[in-house]
């Protein structure tokens, strides 16, 4: 391989670039057809039904976070009586 004139390397800059660009679209592509699919699951499919036990990871540690808050709030406002 020999040295690279300006035209060339403007053109690899360029082919880097919109490389790095069509990565990120493709996740983003990925990311969607999944979540694409899920909202065409319908309730009472045998795919919905199986589903309906399955709970987010970041929604269940809200779900914990909240609950744990509440019975602190609970027992500060009761802790007085």
């Amino acid at each position: 391989m020999g040295i690279l004139n300006k035209q060339q390397l403007y053109v690899c800059e360029a082919l880097v670039s919109h490389s790095s660009f069509v990565v990120r679209l493709c996740q983003q592509m990925e990311r969607f057809k999944v979540i694409e699919r899920e909202a065409k699951i319908k309730a009472y499919s045998k795919e919905g039904l199986g589903a309906m036990g399955k709970v987010d990871p970041k929604e269940k540690e809200k779900e914990e976070i909240t609950s744990w808050l509440s019975v602190c709030v609970y027992c500060y406002a009761y802790s007085d009586l």
